[in-house]
């Protein structure tokens, strides 16, 4: 009975280890393509910065797709290209290029009486193995989107919400 309890528990500790490794990631088989596919959705940000960051593995291909909430109306199209800046703790500055055009959608969010307006803008980038790599070894710090003649001000990150993106990297790596 003890070299049962042993077994089982290493059993379960193994397997606790193996799911941490890609924890928050969801995995599905496409039913119409019968392809594997990863994906896993979290939020960044305060109360009037808040983004949401989407990440997805298809066929060995990572793409990473920001939501960015800016108060205020903009109505400025991003062009392919428009870049993303990620200052990661170990110094490493990434700089990625969108793949897609963005046109903001504008929403009036009204709550305790008052109407407040803001834009989204979604950004999506692919991620090299090289990139996936980077960002699966450190932890992004900072982030900065470069946009000419437009001032979307950046959310304040907390410490346990970038390691996400860390962890989903990691897991994207771990094919």
């Amino acid at each position: 009975m003890k070299k049962i309890l042993i077994v089982m528990s290493l059993l379960l500790a193994v397997t606790q280890a193996r799911a941490g490794d890609c924890k928050g990631v969801k995995e599905r088989v496409d039913p119409f393509s019968n392809k594997a596919e990863k994906t896993a959705q979290f939020t960044i940000g305060g109360m009037f910065t808040k983004w949401t960051i989407e990440m997805e593995q298809k066929e060995g291909a990572a793409t990473m797709r920001w939501g960015i909430a800016a108060q205020g109306e903009f109505n400025q199209k991003l062009d392919i290209g428009t870049k993303l800046l990620l200052r990661l703790e170990d110094g490493t500055i990434l700089t990625l290029g969108t793949i897609e055009a963005s046109t903001p959608v504008t929403q009036a969010v009204s709550g305790g009486g008052a109407v407040n307006v803001f834009s989204v803008y979604y950004l999506k980038f692919a991620l090299s193995e090289e990139t996936l790599g980077a960002l699966s070894k450190s932890v992004v710090t900072d982030v900065k989107i470069d946009v000419p003649g437009l001032k979307i001000k950046n959310p304040t990150l907390k410490g346990r919400q970038m390691e996400k993106i860390k962890d989903v990297s990691s897991c994207f790596l771990n094919k």
